[in-house]
């Protein structure tokens, strides 16, 4: 028993010490090159979030727009002062827990004082058409550390949409693909569309999620997989053992594949691939509060393009491999 323990322990070192060693080698992402064509990037594959988002800040002219949840990362932070500084008109929509830091470096800031939620969104526009969404905060280890993914796109129609508030569900469209936008907490039907989405699956059903609290979720998930669809969950290790333990349980109690994060960070990742031909993504968790109380931007993207299907089918080879497969003895009573 004590060598096996020996073992796990070195091995767990190991996968914690090659994960340290990634995020110190983080490749600088180039910026969208082609309009229309979207494009995902990831801190798990090397990507560097922050330096993507550095150079976006820097390659804006007229305008730079956001909302986010928590942000301070200093070299961001650095590098959208030094828009400002050049003529760029800086707009910041934030949470009430970052609000007064940020106010205190740009006061225009905004807050919502009728929110009942989180402003839980993390979206940029540059110059009213490059837009990025995602899972990641503007902090050093959201954008490092913690695993996330940022989709980006120029596209003048989706920025407006955007900065107009105008969700509701509606499509827009990118070369041969359709993506449907919700705007929480308004757009009430956004949760059905998603569980539609699971409801419909053929073959196979994929979900990374930070939070998991919903019911309805995990209804959809079990029966996908009692129709004999491939059903794999990955949670993140702290929230499996806390606020998503009665969710792992019920999955882990039908035989659903659960893996955990073993890393430093935390697998902050909102997105479930389904069929390997459309992908539900977004910032919004799997929790009531998001879809009712909470700001959120969630997305359905069909279909993949072979070049975003590479893209996560790696991205999940990566996301199970440097994890641990709960076994059968994980919630025994």
């Amino acid at each position: 028993m004590r060598s096996y323990r020996f073992v796990f322990l070195i091995c767990a070192l190991f996968i914690v010490s090659l994960l340290l060693s990634t995020a110190l080698i983080l490749s600088h992402p180039e910026l969208p090159l082609l309009p229309n064509k979207i494009y995902f990037y990831s801190n798990q594959k090397r990507d560097d979030l922050g330096l993507l988002l550095q150079e976006a800040f820097k390659s804006a002219k007229k305008s730079i727009s956001i909302s986010i949840f928590n942000f301070s990362d200093h070299q961001l932070l650095k590098s959208l002062k030094k828009a400002e500084s050049r003529g760029v008109t800086v707009g910041i929509f934030a949470d009430k827990s970052t609000f007064f830091q940020l106010e205190k470096i740009f006061p225009q800031v905004r807050k919502d004082y009728k929110l009942q939620g989180l402003m839980h969104r993390k979206i940029v526009i540059i110059d009213d058409q490059l837009v990025f969404i995602g899972s990641a905060n503007f902090t050093k280890e959201s954008l490092q550390v913690h695993e996330n993914i940022l989709l980006a796109v120029k596209s003048p129609f989706l920025a407006e949409a955007l900065l107009q508030e105008k969700g509701g569900g509606k499509s827009y469209f990118f070369l041969d693909q359709t993506l449907k936008l919700w705007l929480l907490p308004e757009d009430k039907e956004a949760e059905k569309a998603l569980i539609q989405c699971i409801t419909s699956a053929q073959k196979s059903v994929k979900v990374a999620m930070f939070t998991w609290t919903s019911t309805l979720f995990v209804k959809a998930v079990i029966a996908a997989h009692k129709r004999g669809l491939q059903v794999e969950v990955a949670l993140d290790r702290q929230s499996c053992n806390g606020t998503s333990r009665k969710i792992a349980q019920l999955l882990h109690q039908e035989g659903i594949s659960i893996f955990q994060n073993q890393g430093p960070g935390l697998l902050h990742h909102k997105f479930a691939l389904i069929d390997d031909k459309t992908l539900i993504t977004g910032s919004a968790n799997w929790t009531v509060n998001a879809f009712k109380r909470n700001a959120e931007i969630v997305l359905i993207l069909n279909p993949l393009t072979a070049e975003q299907l590479y893209f996560f089918k790696d991205l999940w080879r990566i996301l199970t491999l440097s994890s641990k497969r709960l076994d059968k003895l994980a919630y025994a009573a």
